[in-house]
């Protein structure tokens, strides 16, 4: 390889590594900022404070993926329902059967 190319190289790795420690230096920044969203929601929010605060309230406390969400299930059998976790963006059709690729499960 020519000295050029070995000079490019370097320069594009140093580079990588550079935005590498931003990235994860704005990431602790984020996660920082979420962390006083949340402290600050929890207080403001009273009985008497307005529906959308509420709702906005409970999504914090109980966020957590996005991309899964509940099914629900009836057993013709037994009679029993409930709900069972579906991975709603990485699923793949597989003979018949749903894997989430997260999670290396097949669901019917």
């Amino acid at each position: 390889m020519s000295d050029d190319r070995l000079q490019k190289i370097s320069a594009l790795k140093i580079k990588i590594q550079v935005l590498d420690a931003e990235r994860a230096t704005l990431i602790q920044e984020l996660n920082q900022l979420k962390k006083l969203s949340y402290k600050e929601a929890s207080i403001s929010v009273t009985q008497f404070s307005p529906t959308a605060d509420k709702i906005q309230l409970f999504k914090n406390l109980f966020r957590g993926r996005e991309d899964v969400y509940p099914k629900r299930w009836k057993s013709i059998k037994t009679r029993k329902a409930g709900y069972s976790p579906v991975c709603g963006n990485d699923l793949d059709d597989i003979s018949g059967y749903e894997q989430c690729e997260m999670s290396n499960k097949y669901i019917r």
